[in-house]
């Protein structure tokens, strides 16, 4: 770590991103225990024009990331309540997932960077679909949360995410659920299109290979195309605070 590279100077290789891309889906019970929790982390759109990224992921005996849902969704025009619909119909159908039993807890991860007021209001949307688990308290964290909150994505923290990213991927143990969950603009809008899950689990995949040293010295998975990277962002967030929550109980 800290030399991470390639030749095209991103910080995971593209051959690692398609190998993710062609990995069977997973239908199997994983043999998930009944206190296992369940990572649903959320990257919230920060002005009017940008997406919200959603995703939810378990851990598996075996070490797995197995991600049973992810959504971008495109925030243009939208009120908060109209977030707060994506998010809880998101919620309910994760807690309704054939692999989520129901005494499973709920680890909400919700970036607080441009808005904390917003991000605590989006954190009232997984309350009646408990029990829900809040590391994020000054007794486990000193720095890069908002207590009772959710978490900072700063710099470091974004080399952090990237970094157990890419370990993941090279150990083959990012996966997919076979039931895979999406929630979009259809949650509030019932002329808008429903996502196509392959399509997000693509897309997700594709923006973790766009990370890369941006002029201004900040790294980024946004391109000059207008491409986003908040799908990306709210996987990393599940795969890197999953690691540092579980290292808690330790």
């Amino acid at each position: 770590y800290g030399v991470l590279g390639n030749d095209s100077h991103y910080y995971i290789p593209k051959k690692d991103i398609e190998r993710a891309i062609q990995l069977p889906r997973q239908f199997r019970d994983p043999g998930l225990e009944a206190t296992d929790s369940v990572y649903i982390a959320i990257d919230p759109a920060s002005h009017e024009k940008s997406d919200m990224g959603i995703a939810a992921m378990v851990i598996t005996e075996r070490g797995e990331k197995l991600f049973l849902g992810a959504s971008s969704v495109y925030m243009e025009k939208c009120m908060v309540q109209e977030c707060q619909k994506v998010i809880t119909s998101f919620v309910r159908q994760i807690r309704m997932h054939n692999f989520v039993e129901p005494t499973m807890p709920i680890v909400p991860i919700v970036e607080c960077n441009n808005n904390e007021i917003l991000a605590r209001t989006l954190l009232e949307c997984f309350k009646p679909f408990g029990p829900i688990l809040m590391p994020f308290v000054k007794s486990n964290f000193q720095t890069c949360i908002s207590p009772g909150v959710g978490v900072w994505l700063t710099q470091t923290v974004k080399m952090a995410m990237i970094q157990t990213t890419y370990q993941a991927l090279l150990d083959n143990t990012v996966r997919f659920s076979g039931q895979f969950v999406t929630s979009g603009r259809a949650a509030f809008d019932p002329r808008a299109p429903l996502l196509n899950y392959n399509d997000q689990i693509e897309l997700l995949l594709t923006q973790m290979g766009q990370f890369k040293d941006q002029p201004d010295g900040k790294i980024s998975g946004k391109t000059p195309a207008g491409d986003n990277d908040d799908l990306a962002i709210a996987a990393m967030m599940c795969i890197y605070w999953s690691f540092l929550i579980r290292s808690l109980k330790k």
